[in-house]
């Protein structure tokens, strides 16, 4: 929905606000009216804020006070408002010399649109015009690789839809995806060879269907995905710019591929853009047998790692290996310091990102299961998807950034991911409308819930992007989103607004969560055949993710909790659905791991504690405790002793 900032800015002061002195306020005020045309246009002030009041001290400074005079003393009863040639114009007379001073209120006073800090959506107020640089949000969005725009969006089509597009001074907005329209572009054919990754030259509608199931069969075009979003980073990024980056299922990967990228290799310079496929090429190659290894994020700034990597850049040997343009032996860090920008992401969030890409031949990429330079990184589960190339992946907790260490460039993260009911198509949408209807709710799914999430995270976690009013408003009225209350504007948590928040959210969780899964597997899918496939593919297990070939055979997800403080949660809205009477028949699939007898995973929701799960719902989880240290003594003693006395 089109936003009207544009618009306010074309209109002058007066056909906006009037404006009137209150000379019973100390200090003296003035104080801004909209006038019907500002209100029709969106323009709104937060009054807890005194957005519609300006200081008058700031122009003439503070009344005198016993010996300490202010550059000007003023008559209060003196100041009146006058038009000069159709600009307003500010009158007061001098208390000492009774001499008349003017100040030109519509040149230098004006209605100064600001982010407000707790709805991250646009407001107005009354305030001196400047000229500053705006921090701006880069907002990168990856959809799937068969999701295009149609009367099935996915939450990635919902989220863009939500966000600012008509202020690129403050934020810029780009959706990829993963459709490919034609074959042959700035990395097509003949052009770029990376890897397994060479698709050919063909274009048209008639072969793109064929192109498209190649992709999610081959991962043909995992490398184009990935070099568009960086080239839009490369040409629009700028110094002081925050990066963000979202994704779904297969755009998910692409999502935290990209961030991996700019953790590894950094961001080139723009007159620099012809070397992105070779960037590219040293990124994936991470992971070759032959890629040197990459130092972390920061150990370039210890005086040897600086002399070894100078000594490459002049031309010395490395591990005495020839380079000769060849990006698997090219160190990253070296790359980065000649030629790149280190950046840091500021947040990455995803709805249930897959393993790796290509349902026939898969791959992988570094960095994805885990990301230093990610400053906030949030994840979206689903509890029931079973099929053998939607194995999540997983962030690897243990290796989660605790504390900030400026000199070696690390900062502490905030990691979160969160398990919801629903298949694959539940979390990140994109199923087909449920059949059945709740009354007065028609946009009602299972995937509102992590969606509703998901821009709920976007405003706690200070990630700099920007709402649409207008169109959050349309997604209220749809129970989309829910209502908010008028924020008594703080800068700092207020517990009784978010609580407002929350229990307008937790209304509409208990509303969308009654539909059934979408059974993605169907009786004759293509999916079936893919569980009897003997594919590479990632698991997990105990001591970590690794890889298998055996054929998937209809498994379910597993979840491993490798240490009590791994931020992994099962979302509140399922806890409250076990004890609904349609949530007694529900058990999740996924098998939980790494928890002691009797303990449960941690409720992610407002205000909810452990103490929430009730009886209902902890008969309902798929526990795989861990076994009683006790019995494991009495089993040892029973089964070995006897063996040690003969």
């Amino acid at each position: 929905m089109p936003s009207n900032l544009a618009k306010v800015r074309e209109y002058s002061n007066h056909e906006l606000y009037n404006l009137d002195v209150d000379r019973h306020a100390s200090p003296l005020l003035l104080k801004a009216t909209l006038t019907s045309k500002a209100v029709e246009l969106g323009v709104r002030f937060d009054t807890a804020r005194n957005d519609h009041t300006f200081d008058l001290a700031r122009i003439f400074g503070h009344p005198t006070t016993e010996g300490a005079g202010a550059p000007f003393d003023i008559l209060p009863e003196s100041i009146t408002i006058h038009l000069d040639n159709g600009d307003r114009v500010l009158v007061a007379e001098l208390q000492k010399t009774g001499k008349q001073i003017r100040y030109k209120l519509d040149q230098n006073l004006g209605l100064v649109d600001y982010v407000h800090p707790q709805t991250r959506e646009i407001y107005y107020k009354l305030a001196k015009k400047e000229r500053r640089a705006i921090q701006r949000t880069l907002v990168l969005c990856f959809d799937g690789t068969a999701n295009q725009f149609s009367h099935l969006n996915t939450n990635v089509v919902k989220f863009v839809d939500l966000l600012k597009k008509d202020d690129p001074n403050r934020q810029l907005v780009r959706r990829l995806d993963g459709n490919i329209t034609q074959a042959t572009d700035d990395y097509g054919a003949g052009l770029l060879s990376v890897g397994t990754n060479v698709y050919p030259g063909i274009s048209g509608r008639v072969t793109r269907p064929i192109r498209t199931r190649a992709d999610e069969g081959l991962a043909w075009y995992l490398h184009k995905h990935v070099m568009d979003g960086y080239k839009y980073l490369v040409e629009t990024y700028k110094a002081g710019d925050r990066i963000c980056i979202l994704g779904f299922s297969r755009g998910a990967f692409t999502a935290r591929a990209l961030a991996g990228m700019l953790h590894c290799v950094g961001l080139l310079p723009e007159h620099n853009i012809e070397h992105i496929p070779f960037a590219y090429q040293i990124y994936e190659a991470q992971t070759h047998k032959n890629a040197p290894k990459s130092t972390a994020t920061g150990d370039c700034e210890e005086l040897e790692t600086l002399i070894e990597d100078c000594h490459l850049t002049l031309g010395s040997l490395h591990s005495g290996k020839l380079i000769n343009g060849n990006p698997s032996h090219v160190n990253s860090e070296s790359y980065k310091r000649t030629f790149c920008t280190p950046v840091k992401v500021d947040f990455v969030g995803v709805w249930d990102t897959v393993a790796s890409v290509g349902a026939i031949k898969t791959k992988t990429l570094p960095f994805v299961d885990y990301n230093p330079s990610i400053r906030v990184f949030r994840q979206a589960l689903s509890l029931d998807e079973r099929r053998a190339n939607f194995v999540p992946s997983l962030w690897e907790h243990d290796k989660t950034i605790t504390e900030d260490d400026p000199k070696r460039d690390l900062y502490r993260q905030d990691v979160r991911e969160v398990w919801f009911r629903g298949e694959h198509c539940d979390i990140g949408g994109g199923a087909p409308f449920p059949l059945t209807r709740v009354k007065g709710a028609p946009f009602t799914a299972l995937s509102n819930i992590p969606l509703r999430w998901m821009v709920q995270q976007c405003l706690e976690c200070d990630t700099g992007i920007i709402f649409d009013h207008n169109t959050a408003e349309t997604f209220r009225k749809c129970n989309v989103l829910e209502a908010r209350p008028q924020p008594q504007i703080k800068d700092r948590l207020d517990e009784a607004y978010y609580r407002k928040i929350y229990q307008g959210s937790t209304a509409l969780d208990k509303i969308d969560i009654q539909h059934e899964p979408y059974e993605s597997m169907g009786q004759h899918s293509f999916w079936n055949l893919l569980e009897f496939w003997p594919s590479r593919r990632q698991v997990q297990t105990e001591a970590g993710t690794s890889k298998t070939y055996a054929p998937n055979l209809y498994k379910t997800r597993t979840v491993y909790r490798r240490n009590k403080s791994d931020n992994i949660f099962i979302h509140a809205s399922v806890i409250d659905f076990f004890a609904t009477e349609a949530g007694k028949e529900y058990v999740p699939r996924t098998t939980w791991h790494g928890y002691e007898k009797g303990e449960l995973p941690r409720i992610d929701g407002y205000m909810k504690t452990q103490a929430d799960w009730h009886e209902a719902a902890v008969r309902a989880m798929n526990m795989s405790w861990k076994s009683d240290p006790a019995w494991m003594d009495w089993a040892s003693e029973v089964l070995w002793s006897p063996a040690e006395r003969s």
